[in-house]
């Protein structure tokens, strides 16, 4: 397989880089095209790619919220290839869109302490080498993202107690029909008896 991606100078920056959360913003025509339709979560909610306004906090690969500094034009494309996780997500994006994957190679080199991580590759490159040689197993595997940090809310009722009234509570009063006794310690320690 002959691997001829070939990055601009900033994005080999970004994909060299020792930073601990390296960020990247790059302009139209760098390889981030999705479908416009795609939804995205944002500080708030949720909204759909071609919703993005600059102003926006959208949350990275490490769980931390990124501000959406440029909202840049649509582009229509011509082509674009529907990929399936084994979640059973699926995404459209077009042969350009950059994908930062590991590779069962990559991912050998990384266990030998060879390698620190994987490598970006194009939709098109992905399509090209989507098995192992022997055909056996998918070569590409893209890891999943960090939790989000900044989801941090005030809940008027601690999680507990409220999943232990929704489960066994009774919606006429304020009253849990349990009577275990490890529940209700429980609900004690929140400090509702």
């Amino acid at each position: 397989m002959d691997w001829n991606l070939e990055l601009e100078p900033f994005q080999m920056r970004f994909f060299e880089s020792t930073a601990r959360h390296p960020n990247m913003t790059a302009a139209w025509g760098t390889g981030k095209r999705l479908d416009i339709n795609e939804v995205v979560k944002i500080r708030g909610g949720w909204k759909k790619l071609a919703g993005i306004e600059e102003g926006d906090y959208v949350y990275g690969m490490d769980g931390q919220e990124c501000l959406v500094t440029k909202a840049h034009d649509i582009v229509e494309v011509s082509v674009a290839y529907k990929l399936r996780f084994d979640s059973g997500e699926e995404i459209l994006a077009d042969p350009e869109h950059l994908w930062y994957t590991i590779s069962s190679r990559e991912n050998l080199d990384i266990c030998r302490g060879m390698r620190f991580g994987g490598s970006v590759k194009t939709t098109q490159d992905i399509i090209g080498s989507i098995r192992t040689k022997n055909d056996y197993e998918s070569n590409h595997r893209i890891p999943i993202c960090s939790p989000f940090t900044q989801l941090k809310r005030f809940l008027p009722i601690r999680p507990y107690t409220f999943g232990a009234w929704l489960g066994d509570g009774s919606s006429r009063e304020m009253s849990i029909t349990n009577e275990d006794f490890e529940v209700l310690e429980s609900i004690t320690l929140d400090g509702y008896i």
